[in-house]
């Protein structure tokens, strides 16, 4: 991808720290893991309807190179240098296929 300027990262739930008694003694630590380069657009126009007729608009539309191990459901977020771009939780991944780039939908 010629034009990426923003870094992606996915939030990624440690396991629980416990003891040497086995008692959890720290519980919901998460950290951000970095994937790849990215383009994080805004939205304003696209509408996606669900199933049972819930229409979502969503806020973030980024692409990024390759296909990447993200699904639906993944919270992740979008760095310009250290400030956040766009964060949210992936609505719908699509992968096309000539030019191996993935989308997601926030």
């Amino acid at each position: 991808m010629i034009y990426s300027p923003h870094i992606l990262q996915r939030k990624k739930v440690l396991p629980p720290q416990v003891d040497e008694f086995g008692r959890v003694i720290a519980d919901n630590a998460t950290e951000w893991e970095t994937i790849c380069r990215c383009r994080c657009d805004d939205n304003t126009i696209t509408e996606f309807k669900s199933d049972n007729s819930k229409v979502y608009r969503p806020k973030y539309h980024i692409v990024c190179d390759g296909r990447q191990d993200i699904q639906a459901g993944d919270a992740i977020r979008c760095l310009l240098g250290e400030d956040v771009r766009g964060e949210g939780i992936v609505y719908i991944k699509k992968q096309l296929n000539f030019y191996n780039y993935t989308e997601l939908w926030l």
